[in-house]
């Protein structure tokens, strides 16, 4: 059954920096290419960086090279900063204000695990809530739970859960009520945006345990999005607007888009057509990597890298 079509596609090659609206991109089972391959580790705390608690990484836009498949990173300034240079971790630490190091995925369970779990009210303010606030209620699996307590990002990934973040233009406008700020797709940082074709409210929930097509490709909807303070930060052109939380807290319940993990890759276009194909059966977690399986005694952190990222995707 069409639900709708494709109206935008985004990838983020760099783990909370800006990302690059594409017209059209190859999924793979890991989701778009190039799609946060790389992060930034605070080298004070050993944790990889998210914008949730540094928001001014949102001032930095990240480019994928599809052919030479580096990241060309681009300043407030307009400055070029190229992930291949042996320099890049120190230019980005003095846009940033700390010591950081440019980094690719690994097969290393330190590079993703937090310092310190985190307790339910270390969950209430990374998702920028007060401690008297109710957590929201996105019916998480627990396996999903555990893991986000004791991991930055997904393991094996820079993704917070899922390859996929997907929202519907429908969606954003009934959070917006009218307010052209607050509906901005940047402020979502959605990998698809879908155009639906109904007059139901928050429609992408309905999908969760089904499958979407899109052209030739099929994924699943696996679970609700939990939504952090992110969205009200400045970025280029966006101000800083505390509605933008108000709203997700009033009118959502910080709960809005919903996670996918792609079943068949394919290609994407805009303005392909979407159709929902139930399927009540779909798992609704994700694998964990052998080198996160609970259990396993954590490894310590990787050392700061000494060179540019390029030098350490070799």
């Amino acid at each position: 059954m069409q639900v709708g079509t494709l109206d935008a596609l985004w990838r983020y090659p760099v783990k909370s920096l800006g990302g690059e609206r594409l017209i059209r991109s190859r999924l793979d089972t890991a989701g778009l290419p190039g799609d946060r391959i790389l992060c930034l580790r605070d080298e004070g705390n050993g944790e990889i960086l998210s914008a949730k608690r540094l928001p001014v990484m949102l001032g930095l836009q990240a480019r994928y090279d599809e052919k030479s498949g580096g990241v060309m990173i681009v300043t407030t300034a307009g400055d070029l900063i190229d992930s291949a240079d042996p320099f890049a971790s120190a230019l980005l630490g003095a846009q940033l204000g700390r010591v950081v190091s440019l980094l690719p995925l690994m097969e290393d369970d330190a590079h993703y695990r937090r310092r310190v779990p985190l307790n339910p009210d270390g969950v209430k303010r990374l998702l920028g809530l007060s401690l008297q606030d109710e957590l929201p209620k996105a019916d998480v699996p627990d396996e999903v739970g555990l893991v986000l307590r004791q991991y930055v990002t997904w393991p094996g990934s820079h993704f917070d859960v899922a390859p996929l973040h997907v929202v519907t233009r429908q969606s954003l406008e009934k959070l917006a009520g009218g307010s052209d700020d607050i509906a901005r797709l940047e402020r979502y940082r959605a990998n698809l945006v879908l155009d639906c074709d109904t007059l139901a409210d928050w429609p992408e929930r309905a999908w969760i345990g089904h499958r979407l097509c899109i052209g030739d490709a099929v994924i699943a909807i696996t679970q609700a999005t939990v939504r952090c303070a992110m969205p009200r930060y400045a970025q280029p052109d966006l101000p800083d607007n505390p509605a933008v939380s108000s709203r997700l807290r009033d009118k959502t319940g910080h709960v809005l888009g919903v996670y996918a993990r792609v079943i068949r890759g394919g290609m994407l276009e805009c303005g392909a057509e979407v159709g929902v194909e139930p399927n009540l059966g779909e798992r609704r977690y994700y694998d964990i990597p052998a080198f996160a399986q609970p259990g396993r005694e954590a490894s310590a952190p990787s050392p700061p890298a000494a060179t540019g990222c390029g030098a350490s995707q070799k």
